[in-house]
């Protein structure tokens, strides 16, 4: 399986079940970090890279997955890109795996410093690019944009209780405690949700 820059607790998991996992992050110091917490999981592969042009060769993987990655991903098309690169390195019938922001209305959000890797992205403020929010129609033009994926299944979820606009306006201060919220919160379905969870196949 590849995994792009998702929470890196989720390759981690697999491997412990199993799972042959490679986990491509841009971020070299995250990527240096977590070969040293996890030099001991022979299943689990670090990676340096860039989402938007994997270093993989076409049909590498079984399967893929990016949590709440793809938002954050710079440029005009960029997270349509890295769902491109996805849909390439897995092989014909395999699974993609994302999740993305959802809002009643897309947007951008920006923030005064960059918070990830800085692609000189900015407002009319002089402020950092920092992740996407998709609505209906944008979740289409993302899914509809890559012509080799199939989708199969499409959720909007929210956690309960939901800490999930204390943990973005206080970001990245609070991302030690994300497990905790993980823990202490309950899915639910259906409107108001602010995570949509897209499953896709590769033709």
């Amino acid at each position: 399986m590849l995994d792009l820059a998702s929470p890196k607790l989720l390759s981690v998991a697999l491997a412990r079940r199993g799972v042959s996992v490679t986990a491509l992050d841009q971020l070299e110091s995250e990527i240096d970090t977590w070969r040293t917490l996890a030099e001991r999981e022979p299943s689990l592969t670090f990676v340096v890279g860039d989402g938007r042009a994997l270093p993989f060769a076409d049909g590498s993987f079984d399967h893929a997955t990016s949590i709440s990655v793809l938002e954050h991903i710079a440029g005009d098309g960029g997270d349509a890109s890295a769902l491109g690169e996805l849909a390439r390195c897995v092989r014909p019938a395999g699974r993609v795996a994302i999740t993305l922001p959802f809002a009643s209305k897309a947007w951008v959000e920006y923030r005064k410093d960059p918070t990830y890797v800085d692609h000189g992205e900015r407002d009319a403020y002089g402020r950092a690019f920092f992740q996407r929010w998709y609505d209906e129609n944008a979740v289409a033009r993302l899914v509809d944009g890559v012509a080799t994926l199939e989708l199969i299944e499409s959720s909007v979820v929210r956690m309960q209780p939901n800490l999930n606009a204390a943990y973005n306006r206080t970001f990245p201060l609070l991302v030690p405690l994300g497990p905790v919220f993980g823990i202490l919160a309950r899915e639910r379905r259906g409107p108001g949700g602010d995570v949509v969870r897209i499953v896709l196949r590769r033709r």
